[in-house]
């Protein structure tokens, strides 16, 4: 991967080269023209490959990724039918606790006022 940057860089220079050299020597208008499509093409074309490259092997892992997500909640899901299958246990015998007696706002207030 590092090689392909590195070739864009160089291209990138060259296209620099090319697009000063053929604004000093060429002595017409097509002629620049021409120089300046070329110094494009030095700086664009290993680029846009390096880039494309790039690209793919982040889509490449990404898919790696997404297979191995898919893997664990596929996991989880069994995992979790399993543990609903099982037989409940039984509730323990402790007795409840009793419910609790209603608060009454009067009972607060008393002898306040």
């Amino acid at each position: 991967m590092g090689f392909l940057f590195v070739l864009a860089g160089l291209g990138a220079v060259l296209g620099g080269f090319t697009l000063f050299a053929g604004m000093l020597l060429t002595k017409s208008a097509p002629q620049e023209a021409a120089s300046a499509a070329m110094a494009v093409g030095f700086a664009v074309v290993p680029y846009v490959l390096a880039r494309a490259v790039q690209l793919y092997l982040a889509a490449e892992q990404a898919k790696k990724h997404n297979a191995d997500v898919l893997d664990r909640l596929d996991r989880l899901c069994r995992s979790q039918d399993q543990s609903n299958s099982m037989p409940l246990t039984a509730p323990s015998s402790a007795p409840a606790d009793p419910p609790a007696k209603p608060f009454k706002a009067e009972s607060v207030w008393n002898g306040l006022g």
